[in-house]
């Protein structure tokens, strides 16, 4: 599927591609630049609310980059663009043959914006997914057009994104730390407790 839709949807320096590309990455520079200003001003607020999205935010984007590009160094993909013919890529996939195609730093950081979601209006999270999922498809489109990437690569990248977001909203935003926290201290305090000794 990866190499038929690539040979499908390739069309180098294709414009629209370009300017699509040009702008994918805005909603993870948004959530970072955004996850920025919130630490501070309820750093001076002291609100922990604030503090808690607000690293949700910085660490969520954060720890994206960082995973797509130790894939990145691990997987070395060349890149559709880059074959030179389409026999090559059978050998295995692409994989492991020099490039930095898997997975997708501009689909992931499209697909980041939805670290967003938690500092946006309840009623207005559903339109915002909305348009979140045509301009990450939009990215990944693009990308695909451009010879830059496979489908696979643009899917991995929106499955990181997502899988982070849920990680880090359970132990960030939903303070599942605390139960970790909770469960080593009742843990140690077993083993601790020694029981008593009855005389016969």
């Amino acid at each position: 599927m990866d190499l038929y839709l690539s040979q499908l949807l390739f069309e180098h320096a294709a414009a629209w591609a370009e300017i699509v590309s040009a702008v994918a990455k805005f909603p993870g520079y948004a959530a970072l630049a955004t996850g920025v200003v919130m630490l501070t001003l309820s750093i001076k607020r002291r609100d922990d609310d604030g503090t808690g999205k607000a690293v949700y935010l910085i660490s969520g984007v954060a720890l994206t980059v960082i995973v797509v590009f130790v894939l990145k160094e691990l997987t070395a993909r060349r890149r559709f663009i880059e074959l030179g013919s389409p026999e090559a890529y059978y050998e295995n996939f692409g994989f492991g043959m020099g490039g930095d195609s898997f997975p997708s730093g501009h689909v992931a950081m499209a697909a980041s914006g939805i670290f967003l979601v938690p500092v946006i209006k309840e009623k207005y999270r559903k339109l915002f997914l909305a348009a979140l999922i045509i301009w990450t498809l939009s990215a990944a489109l693009a990308r695909i057009t451009l010879g830059a990437h496979y489908f696979t690569d643009t899917l991995v990248s929106c499955i990181i994104a997502f899988a982070i977001s849920e990680i880090l909203g359970y132990f960030i935003l939903k303070k599942g730390y605390l139960n970790i926290i909770n469960r080593f201290k009742q843990a140690k305090a077993l083993r601790t407790k020694s029981p008593r000794k009855t005389r016969a």
